[in-house]
């Protein structure tokens, strides 16, 4: 699915108000800024150069990029990470030899 940035020319750098507004699964083409703002000397959307991390940091799952801009200017392209899908790793089920480990360790007499 295309993310189309018609009509949207204007430089990113000059918005207060850029949020995500792109869909999972899309892409992008980088086009030129628009003849009247800047005779077309920019290529938009423009790479945000932002430090991404997690704050506690965890482990990476997955990198991606996503467009965050308004309506009449070109935007970014900015990095955004996803953390591990744990439960997919995870077993509700203890082994035997665990839980009879366990309730030997618990129960003593």
């Amino acid at each position: 699915i295309e993310f189309s940035l018609d009509g949207r020319v204007g430089n990113p750098t000059k918005s207060l108000f850029n949020q995500p507004d792109s869909v999972p699964n899309s892409y992008v083409k980088l086009w030129h800024s628009g003849l009247r703002e800047d005779a077309a000397q920019s290529t938009i959307p423009f790479l945000d150069a932002q430090p991404v991390h997690g704050d506690p940091g965890f482990a990476l799952g997955g990198v991606g990029l996503f467009h965050k801009g308004d309506e009449v200017s070109g935007g970014f392209l900015a990095l955004r990470i996803f953390s591990i899908d744990y439960p997919q790793y995870m077993n509700d089920e203890l082994p035997e030899n665990l839980v009879v480990a366990f309730n030997e360790t618990m129960f003593e007499d």
